[in-house]
């Protein structure tokens, strides 16, 4: 095998000479930690969803974008809808955020050494570890934002027309993808404002490519008008249930943390590199931008990933200013020293970011490396393991006794039950795993899942899972509390889940389903 690579190297002496070799290296890397590690826990509660929202591909009733739905629509269809198969694009988009990063060190004008900096402090973030290793927008709002950001660079360095539109189209698709690239789009524009380069306004360019954008991210805001806005509502919930544990301390402490202390230097490096040094500052809307960013989620509230997408360009220009201050080709052992330290740190803490350890040894591990602050979950308190990573366990035993249940029923009985899921990972779990038991499709009252109804089950029996009792009192004269599902290493709220069985419905469901919805 290294006789192999020797060869190859030397029969390509090129592309290893190229200063994006390092990054090409560091993205193998990225991806190959991530496809050795995805399957190691379950499924998260928010992939259930995803994955739900794929099969139904109904773009238009969802308190999010559509096109995490139309990938996982895809995806299902390429490659199934085994844990592999669904974390393996989050993986390469993973990759792909550490060679865009690459690209806009090269056209900062940074050498080898920044690129192996850039490549490193992105790889060892636990913000990029968990990103890359779930099923969800997060990831692919980081890759375009970063996308974004060296479409911008090179905007600044060369200015023409085919840029400017490329950047629209990929804002217009970060549009499909999360709400939240307006606020970093409004970033962006308050940068230009701040600089001289507000004469770019008077031109048809930026104005152009804001239309592409708008259009090309068009129907998810059609989808928010047809629904009355959903997206309010959600934000209303979680403004209230999370938002308010999270303080200002919390939010930026968050981005140490989650970006790894041994980065800070680098990133904040950055914030200086764009802001004031003489080879930077023609680039201070990166600065600015992310000064305006974070003061609009410190106002709005927010949780401290939402600013992740932000960093690698910010990481870029302080690994380029690091570069500057050593010399190319120079302290060739301080740069050794600083990568080395870089990379040890960061074993320090992947165990955080991605799920390579089992899950008892990693609550041993969080005791003895004083890491119990990771554990903490949205609402302020401590899960046993960080909460993404408990939101793994859990689901598949509340389907196997949802499905012991089911069958208990005489055949005729199957026919008129309906099985109601309290919350959208448990109704998600049961679409997904159900599958192996020939379950109906679940209903539930939450999220997305309102939007689809409750069938025409006439529902004379429901199998409730983690249902209120008191909810199911207004519903059923009859409720039989059969079991209670747990699992060691599961999110506390998915703890003892009651599962009834209830029987002699009061009201016709589908006459009060509109009056259920909950967020």
């Amino acid at each position: 095998m290294f006789t192999f690579l020797r060869t190859y190297i030397s029969r390509n002496s090129d592309l290893y000479k190229s200063a994006l070799f390092v990054a090409i290296v560091l993205v193998v890397v990225k991806i190959s930690i991530h496809l050795f590690t995805i399957t190691n826990y379950g499924f998260h509660r928010d992939e259930l969803l995803y994955l739900a929202v794929s099969e139904r591909l109904t773009i238009f009733r969802n308190e999010f974008p559509p096109l995490i739905a139309i990938i996982g629509y895809l995806k299902q269809l390429l490659l199934g809808d085994s844990l592999f198969a669904t974390r393996l694009l989050p993986a390469l988009s993973g990759g792909a955020i550490i060679l865009v990063a690459g690209l806009t060190v090269r056209e900062l004008g940074g050498g080898r050494f920044a690129q192996t900096l850039t490549g490193t402090a992105i790889l060892i973030a636990p913000l990029f570890l968990r990103s890359a290793t779930l099923f969800q927008p997060v990831v692919f709002e980081q890759l375009l934002l970063t996308i974004a950001c060296y479409l911008v660079v090179f905007i600044i360095n060369r200015d023409t027309a085919w840029s400017w539109y490329l950047l629209g189209i990929v804002l217009g698709i970060g549009l499909l993808n999360k709400f939240t690239i307006l606020i970093f789009a409004s970033g962006v524009a308050a940068g230009l404002l701040l600089t001289s380069r507000r004469y770019l306004f008077y031109r048809k360019e930026p104005w152009i490519a804001g239309l592409i954008g708008l259009v090309l991210g068009l129907p998810g805001i059609i989808g928010q008008v047809v629904n009355d806005w959903p997206l309010f509502t959600h934000i209303e919930y979680i403004s209230r249930t999370q938002f308010e544990v999270i303080g200002v301390s919390d939010f930026l402490l968050g981005q140490i943390v989650m970006l790894h202390p041994l980065t800070m230097p680098v990133w904040i490096g950055g914030l200086y590199y764009f802001m004031i040094h003489k080879n930077g500052n023609r680039f201070r809307i990166f600065s600015l931008c992310y000064v305006a960013v974070l003061l609009i989620f410190l106002i709005i509230g927010g949780k401290p990933y939402y600013l992740g997408p932000m960093y690698p360009v910010l990481i870029a220009g302080g690994a380029v200013l690091f570069e500057s201050l050593m010399g190319r080709g120079k302290r060739l052992a301080a740069k050794t020293t600083i990568i080395t330290v870089s990379i040890l740190g960061g074993l320090y803490l992947l165990p955080i970011g991605i799920p390579v350890l089992p899950p008892d040894t990693l609550e041993r591990y969080i005791q003895v490396a004083g890491l119990k602050e990771t554990t903490k979950n949205n609402r302020g308190e401590y899960e046993r393991i960080p909460q993404d990573f408990a939101d793994m366990f859990g689901w598949e035993q509340q389907v196997e006794e949802v499905a012991r249940l089911y069958f208990e029923l005489m055949p005729e009985e199957r026919s008129r039950t309906v099985i109601i899921a309290g919350n959208y990972g448990r109704a998600g779990a049961i679409d997904l795993f159900g599958k192996r038991y020939s379950l109906p499709k679940a209903i539930s009252y939450v999220s997305s899942y309102h939007g689809w109804g409750p069938g025409d089950n006439p529902a004379e029996i429901a199998i409730a899972v983690g249902v209120s009792s008191s909810l199911l009192e207004h519903l059923y004269e009859q409720i039989q509390l059969k079991t209670q599902v747990t699992h060691e290493f599961a999110v506390s709220e998915e703890q003892n889940v009651p599962i009834y069985v209830c029987r002699r419905p009061k009201v016709e469901l589908r006459a009060i389903w509109p009056d259920l919805k909950r967020p």
